[in-house]
């Protein structure tokens, strides 16, 4: 009898000390696992361990409906600001977000509830209707969205967007205006952080790999 009651309290003594060293190798594995993936990650542009997460804001989408942090939440969103008169920059990266979508929407995470979304910030010229007709020319499951320029201001500020109206004249001095903004695109995760800026030049082969790094990245840092 009491030789089992000097087992039975050798068993109590050694479990917790397997409990502590069997959680502590995890912790030292996990740590090396975060530093050396953390490197690879960064260098890849992404943004940990500390991904900002987007504020509340309030747009309207091309269907006139509303569009606001929640509908970001729970699936994978890849947002571009532009505007419909872009000459340039707009419909190039739009093509190539197009050209990227059937890819992207063959990995799983992604899938089909994933978003492509493009955020319009001249809305005194894209209204839905405008929007509508716009993305349409790129892809059918291309999103888009405007709204007031405060609340444009609130959700370009989460993202670390920019842009700005720039007053023009033509050859006959009427008055007309362009947009300045970010030409790069941002990852949103279904938890609405972001976790990546993709700047140019922006091809669909491009918006795959850092797409892909995005969820390996999330897969291995989220809580």
């Amino acid at each position: 009898m009491k030789k089992n009651k000097q087992t039975l309290n050798k068993r109590r003594v050694f479990l917790p000390l397997f409990v502590a060293s069997f959680g502590l190798g995890l912790g030292i594995l996990f740590s090396e696992f975060t530093k050396n993936d953390l490197d690879v990650f960064k260098a890849e542009g992404i943004l940990w361990p500390s991904p900002p997460k987007l504020n509340e804001f309030f747009l309207i989408d091309k269907d006139n409906l509303p569009f606001t942090l929640d509908n970001l939440k729970g699936r994978w969103s890849i947002i571009f600001f532009g505007f419909a008169n872009c000459p340039d920059i707009c419909p190039s990266t739009l093509i190539e977000m197009s050209k990227a979508e059937r890819k992207l929407r063959a990995m799983p995470e992604f899938g089909n509830s994933g978003q492509l979304i493009f955020v319009s910030v001249d809305p005194e010229r894209d209204s839905p209707t405008v929007l509508k007709t716009y993305v349409s020319h790129f892809s059918s499951n291309l999103q888009a969205a405007s709204g007031s320029q405060e609340e444009l201001r609130i959700l370009a500020k989460s993202v670390g967007a920019i842009f700005l109206k720039v007053d023009s004249h033509d050859d006959d001095h009427n008055h007309s205006y362009s947009v300045d903004h970010s030409a790069g695109i941002f990852f949103v995760s279904p938890d609405a952080t972001l976790l990546s800026v993709l700047t140019p030049p922006i091809v669909d082969t491009t918006i795959l790999d850092r797409m892909t790094n995005v969820l390996k990245a999330y897969q291995a840092f989220k809580p």
